[in-house]
């Protein structure tokens, strides 16, 4: 089982309206509402996959029974926490004729500390039950952060957690050792590195791996992913179906976890994890991708050898 806690899931909503009236009802033509980036779609990843998922985390209004719905009708087994308001939320409107388009986000849960606390308690139930352990989404809030070290702090020797960092808590999660990490370069920038183009900023990183014993990081690009373990560097180049990074992300996130939990070498994992960001394509929601279509990427994918510890860099 691997224990995952999604945090801060949001929603996209979208809207077409047939035409703009100041002052009078604009008629809804269209109405669609979608899972955005989130642990949401890590989970759904593994099961895919053959893993098998345990979700924690926070869930409250018509957006949160949207989320359990798609857990459920996919059997990932879940257990959340009631909570009041709404996840987060994107809405998006715009006309017919696209004259216009309008975007509102409004800020999602905001759990209270008896909320952090029962979500603490929650994770102590059940990671001795796991190996492996997934924490996706973006943390928010300085009294999440703070509630987010006491939970990181219960994983233990032996068990292995597979984090998305983001520039807010990418050094925070690292002071925890995680096994893997999945990144984009924005939160690269926050630990002192421009980019990973370089042989300079690359030997910068893996220095910050053997610091915090992380043993695998994942850095996703609009176009590519890169691997580094602190022996090998290698990337794998991917025409995406849909320009959502994000979504994507989480995508790779759940594919790492499974590689985790099964020790794929590094190559494996990177060959996995370029095949789930070409074949993902959020506008045939809910099945945004299938089993099928990851093994026959997993064919197309070309790895890239960039560093290996016995020749050095292999290319500029």
């Amino acid at each position: 089982m691997i224990l995952t806690v999604l945090i801060n899931p949001y929603l996209i909503r979208q809207i077409k309206v047939s035409g703009w009236k100041a002052d009078g009802q604009n008629k809804i033509l269209e109405e669609s509402l979608t899972i955005g980036d989130s642990g949401v779609y890590s989970a759904h990843i593994m099961k895919i996959l053959q893993g098998e998922p345990f979700v924690i985390g926070f869930s409250g209004g018509i957006g949160g029974r949207f989320i359990k719905n798609f857990l459920d009708k996919r059997r990932i087994v879940s257990d959340f926490i009631a909570i009041g308001g709404e996840p987060k939320m994107l809405t998006m409107m715009t006309d017919l004729a696209k004259t216009k388009e309008y975007s509102f986000l409004s800020n999602g849960y905001e759990p209270a500390e008896s909320d952090l606390k029962a979500l603490k308690h929650k994770f102590h139930n059940h990671v001795r039950e796991c190996d492996t352990i997934v924490f996706a989404g973006r943390l928010s809030s300085p009294r999440a952060l703070e509630k987010a070290e006491e939970v990181l702090a219960m994983v233990e020797e032996g068990q292995k957690a597979v984090v998305q960092a983001s520039s807010d808590n990418i050094e925070l999660l690292s002071k925890y050792h995680p096994y893997a990490v999945v990144t984009d370069v924005e939160a690269l920038r926050q630990i002192g590195l421009d980019g990973i183009w370089r042989p300079a900023e690359t030997e910068k990183l893996q220095k910050w791996m053997r610091t915090y014993r992380i043993k695998y990081f994942f850095v996703q690009t609009p176009e590519t992913i890169y691997g580094l373990s602190r022996s090998k560097i290698a990337y794998v180049s991917y025409p995406p179906k849909d320009k959502t990074e994000d979504i994507i992300q989480s995508a790779i996130l759940g594919g790492l976890a499974i590689g985790v939990q099964r020790d794929y070498l590094m190559e494996k994992n990177l060959r996995l994890a370029g095949a789930i960001a070409r074949q993902i394509d959020v506008r045939s929601f809910p099945d945004i991708i299938r089993r099928r279509e990851i093994d026959q990427a997993m064919n197309q994918v070309r790895l890239k050898e960039v560093y290996n510890e016995k020749n050095g860099y292999l290319e500029a």
